[in-house]
C-alpha cells in the first residue's frame, strides 16, 4: 500500500469563503487530510511575515546584515545555541541547522552570544544560511558532520558527543576526544 504524500498548505480566508467565528480574515493551516482553523488577524500574520523575513534563513528577502545585527543584539544574554532556535531572533533554524551551523562555524554551542567576535557570529550567519538554502534546494539535509553521528564527520578522529544543556530541553553535539 502506497503512503499518501505529507502536504501543508497555508492560506488567508474571509468570510465569504469559510466560518470565521466572527472575524474578517483568519488564517488556515491545512496539514495533510486536517484543516486546522486558528483565528488570528491577518494583519499580525503579513507584519510578523514581512518582519522577519529578512532574518529567515529561507527566505528570499534574507538579509545577512540585519540576521547579524538582531543576533548580536537580541541574543546578547543567551548561548548561541538558544539564541539560533529563538524563532524571533532566527526564524527556520531549527536543531539540524543549529547543530551543524555551528560545527561548520568552529563554534562551540555552549558559548554565550556576547563572547563571539565579529567575525565568529558573521561565520554562524554564513553557515546557518548555507546549511539551510542547501536543504531547501534539495529537500532534503545535507551531509550531517555531526547531527546523529559518533565520530566527526570533519576531522574523523574524534568522537561525538551529544550533551544536554541551555533550556532543559536542547541536545547539542560537541567534539570530545577519545
Amino acid at each position: 500500500k502506497q503512503k499518501k504524500a505529507s502536504t501543508l498548505r497555508l492560506y488567508l480566508a474571509n468570510q465569504n469563503n469559510h466560518v470565521n467565528n466572527g472575524s474578517s480574515e483568519y488564517l488556515i493551516i491545512e496539514c495533510w487530510e486536517t484543516n486546522v482553523s486558528y483565528p488570528v488577524p491577518v494583519s499580525m500574520a503579513r507584519n510578523k511575515l514581512m518582519n522577519n523575513s529578512s532574518r529567515d534563513v529561507c527566505s528570499s528577502l534574507f538579509n545577512a546584515q540585519d540576521a547579524f545585527a538582531c543576533l548580536k543584539k537580541r541574543g546578547q544574554r543567551m548561548n548561541i545555541s538558544d539564541a539560533l532556535l529563538d524563532q524571533d531572533i532566527c526564524p527556520g533554524v531549527g536543531n539540524i541547522i543549529k547543530i551543524e551551523s555551528l560545527h561548520r562555524a568552529k563554534i562551540d554551542p555552549r558559548r554565550s552570544v556576547s563572547s563571539l567576535s565579529e567575525g565568529e557570529l558573521r561565520r554562524v550567519v554564513k553557515h546557518t544560511r548555507q546549511f539551510s538554502m542547501d536543504w531547501l534546494r534539495t529537500g532534503r539535509a545535507g551531509e550531517k558532520l555531526v547531527y546523529n553521528q559518533t565520530v566527526c564527520g570533519t576531522c574523523k578522529g574524534m568522537s561525538v558527543k551529544m550533551q544536554k544543556f541551555g533550556g532543559g530541553s536542547d541536545f547539542s553535539r560537541v567534539n570530545a576526544r577519545s
